[in-house]
């Protein structure tokens, strides 16, 4: 049984599959819980340029890297947001 079967309703998006695309094509605001479990890039330099790492797709017009502005100007209507998976991939 994985994750997404035990959890009626849910969708899993794992490896080549968790693209930004993608992510951005689902009604995320429909989701009660939103869990990511993803390297992140951060900034210090520019905060909202900290991102949570992605697949990047064959033929995306993403470039994998969801971030922080792009969550907050999303309209996705959850109030808060919260990465306990995170691991920092890199620093700009």
């Amino acid at each position: 049984m994985d994750a997404a079967s035990a959890l009626p309703g849910s969708t899993l998006l794992l490896d080549r599959s968790a693209t930004e695309q993608r992510l951005k094509s689902e009604a995320l605001d429909s989701y009660e819980f939103l869990h990511f479990a993803v390297h992140v890039a951060v900034d210090t330099e520019r905060p909202d340029r900290t991102a949570l790492v992605l697949a990047d797709g064959p033929g995306s017009t993403e470039d994998g890297l969801l971030q922080a502005r792009e969550i907050a100007t999303s309209g996705w209507g959850h109030d808060s947001w919260s990465y306990p998976d995170a691991t920092p991939a890199s620093r700009f």
